[in-house]
């Protein structure tokens, strides 16, 4: 038992590892987003955002799941070879169903139903580019779920933490001007995808040539039959979230100008660079927890849950505090206009820190083989969204998207929170998660108070009141957390010795 946890946290600490050093790409593509913002401008940039929100959905139905189902059951089965043309299989159903809907999306557009969109948000070229990127990306997330299936976590950043930004963002930044045009950010969209797909299949073919070498056993017969049986709630699960994730922006195209879903979308997109820190342990964990029986290693999901949310806590409290000083200035550097999604991204930052404890539920969830559990989660998920946001979108504006947005998805994550509790019959929670949350938003909240009644609107100032925060939250995290870990050493100097 002892020696199971240790190997459960030590899986988990290179995750986190691995994840806290792809967080210096994360930064590099921050910036980058911000350059791109500014050297576009809002229109532009606008649109881009808009057409990614059209095929992010239609990507996500025609992998059908099959991306992480293939995590979750070469984890689960890692001692068995699959059957022969395994890989073949999946690749042919996500072609299948992709090829059906990017067919009738273009059958759609072709026949003149529909009518352009305000702004010019969904020109012609631009369309016809993004749609050809959706089968390199589909490929390429299931490249990456073999990946991830032998706990290769640095394969992930080196491809959607290095190679896709420096494609679709550091190559448009670099050459805008031959054009300031979304076609030039949809054809490096397309580019990144394109080289996305090479590189994952080059990381992933050896891992491949291992699983060849397993002995059949009685899960090979079976294993399309489960692995579908697991992945096609998956797939619908994927497309009702991602639907989900983009009513926000298809609600500010419906009551605001174009110009909103730009000033938005770069709050958006820097919210989902901390939301990264978060979803870079979605994979690691549930390689995880698909080893685990249900049960029997109850205390170990809950400690690997323990382990990987307080890990998430003390990564992502710092950035909130940072955009509380500095999401307002972060903003303006892409132009005066974006300035004005500074309440937006507080919000959705302020929520990332919640969900990013809670939101480990679902993974637990998943690992336990419940797929059909999170279909429903994400029905009522989208629902909540579908209430919410057209309500307070006309009312609060950009703001509105983002509490709509923030609240279904919190409310939602606290049903996963409950399903892990049922499933476990154990709540994964210690005073420690507590004392960390509460002590970094009140020390946030302490400092930025101090700095707006003594501090002034300089790049000065407000880094110095940071700082009030950064020293008492570092004392903080040593208590919770630095006793365990001198522990941990010792104990470990102590095995090695004679």
């Amino acid at each position: 038992m002892a020696e199971q946890k240790d190997t459960i946290r030590r899986d988990i600490n290179r995750g986190a590892a691995i994840s806290f050093a792809g967080n210096g790409f994360k930064l590099a593509e921050f910036l980058l987003t911000l350059l791109a913002a500014r050297l576009y401008g809002v229109h532009v940039w606008g649109q881009y955002i808009f057409l990614n929100t059209l095929f992010l959905p239609v990507m996500r139905l025609a992998c059908a799941g099959l991306d992480k189902g293939v995590i979750w059951y070469l984890s689960r089965h890692h001692g068995s070879r699959p059957p022969p043309h395994f890989f073949t299989w999946i690749r042919k159903r996500m072609f299948l169903i992709g090829a059906g809907l990017l067919l009738g999306f273009a059958g759609y557009r072709l026949l003149g139903f529909g009518k352009p969109s305000p702004g010019g948000l969904t020109e012609p070229v631009s369309l016809a580019l993004m749609a050809a990127a959706v089968p390199f990306i589909m490929l390429t997330n299931l490249n990456l779920g073999v990946s991830m299936a032998f706990k290769k976590m640095e394969h992930e950043v080196l491809v959607r933490g290095i190679l896709y930004p420096a494609c679709y963002l550091g190559l448009p930044c670099a050459l805008a001007f031959l054009s300031h045009e979304v076609r030039m950010l949809a054809g490096f969209y397309l580019m990144g995808s394109i080289l996305g797909w090479i590189a994952s299949g080059l990381l992933s073919a050896p891992l491949k040539r291992e699983l060849a070498l397993r002995p059949e056993t009685e899960h090979t017969e079976k294993a399309v039959a489960v692995l579908w049986h697991y992945s096609w709630p998956m797939g619908a699960r994927d497309v009702l979230l991602s639907l989900q994730q983009r009513v926000d922006i298809w609600c500010l195209a419906l009551f605001l100008p174009p110009k909103a879903i730009g000033i938005y979308g770069l709050a958006l997109s820097i919210a989902n660079s901390i939301k990264t820190i978060r979803q870079a342990f979605d994979n690691i964990l549930l390689a995880v927890i698909a080893q685990l029986k249900r049960g029997a290693d109850s205390v170990n999901i809950r400690d690997a849950y323990l382990h990987a949310g307080q890990t998430t806590l003390a990564l992502q409290i710092p950035i909130f505090a940072f955009l509380a000083f500095f999401a307002q200035p972060l903003l303006a550097l892409s132009g005066p206009e974006y300035a004005q999604g500074g309440p937006a991204l507080l919000i959705f930052a302020f929520t990332l820190i919640i969900i990013g404890y809670l939101g480990l539920s679902g993974v637990v969830v998943l690992g336990m083989g419940k797929s059909r559990w999170a279909m429903v989660n994400d029905l009522i998920c989208l629902a909540l969204a579908l209430l919410f946001t057209p309500i307070l979108v006309p009312r609060y504006g950009i703001a509105g998207a983002a509490l709509g947005t923030s609240l279904s998805i919190l409310l939602t994550n606290l049903v996963w929170f409950g399903e892990t509790i049922y499933l476990i019959r154990l709540v994964p929670l210690r005073a420690a998660v507590f004392v960390n949350f509460a002590a970094g938003v009140a020390l946030t909240g302490l400092s930025y108070w101090l700095w707006r009644r003594f501090g002034v609107d300089s790049l000065i100032s407000r880094g110095a009141w940071f700082m009030v925060f950064v020293l008492p939250y570092a004392g903080v995290l040593w208590a919770l957390f630095g006793n365990a870990w001198l522990a941990r050493r010792r104990a470990r100097a102590a095995s090695l010795l004679p």
